[in-house]
């Protein structure tokens, strides 16, 4: 894969940087509204927030970084946006994915072997049933593996990790035809619903 270099710089607080990056484009917006959006996304997110950092907590919210991104010209924002977002969003859940099929196939072939196990020891009873064959445990142990399955949903989750993947790599053909203030702008917004959905769907999942 061809890597393209990002005119972010610094991936520090980009994330949020990046999500702001409709309040930025060109037209400048009071640093005031900037500030006030940065507050009502606090509002919104205070678990979130409650598991950040102290020391990250402490610095500046608005950044010289921020700012900077800020200024960029427009394809500088588009390159960086596409770079810094809409790839590490799709790579992030391609990993996921990625791990997850791995564990289900891992935990399928264990119940398995723990299911042939206790079939073999149950042949093993019916030829010599004067010995001790602990069928029970593993039985047990088979059972245990197939419910840790459920629990985890390895599978659903892989699937639902490998959608978004998709969905994500069709988002970025749609920011090349972005050519105006506005249409970036709209772009960004319609990005960042469609990471945020995809973000509930998998809490629901984990959660449910």
């Amino acid at each position: 894969m061809v890597q393209v270099q990002s005119p972010c710089g610094k991936r520090k607080n980009a994330d949020m940087a990046l999500r702001h990056a409709r309040g930025a484009v060109r037209r400048q917006v009071p640093r005031s509204e900037f500030r006030n959006h940065l507050q009502s996304l606090f509002e919104e997110n205070k678990d979130t927030a409650k598991k950040i950092a102290a020391d990250w907590s402490a610095e500046d919210q608005i950044t010289p970084e921020m700012d900077r991104i800020r200024a960029l010209s427009l394809d500088e924002r588009k390159q960086c946006y596409a770079a810094e977002r809409i790839q590490d969003q799709r790579v992030w859940y391609t990993r996921k994915a990625a791990t997850n099929k791995r564990s289900a196939r891992k935990w399928v072939a264990a119940g398995i072997a723990a299911y042939a196990i206790a079939a073999a020891l149950a042949v093993g009873r019916v030829r010599l049933p004067d010995r001790v064959w602990p069928i029970g445990p593993v039985l047990v142990l088979a059972s245990s593996i197939l419910g840790w399955m459920q629990v985890k949903k390895f599978s659903e989750l892989a699937a639902t990790y490998t959608v978004a993947a998709h969905e994500i790599g069709l988002l970025r053909p749609k920011l090349d035809d972005a050519t105006s203030e506005p249409e970036l702008s709209d772009f960004v917004n319609d990005a960042e619903l469609a990471f945020s959905r995809e973000h509930t769907l998998w809490m629901a999942r984990r959660t449910s």
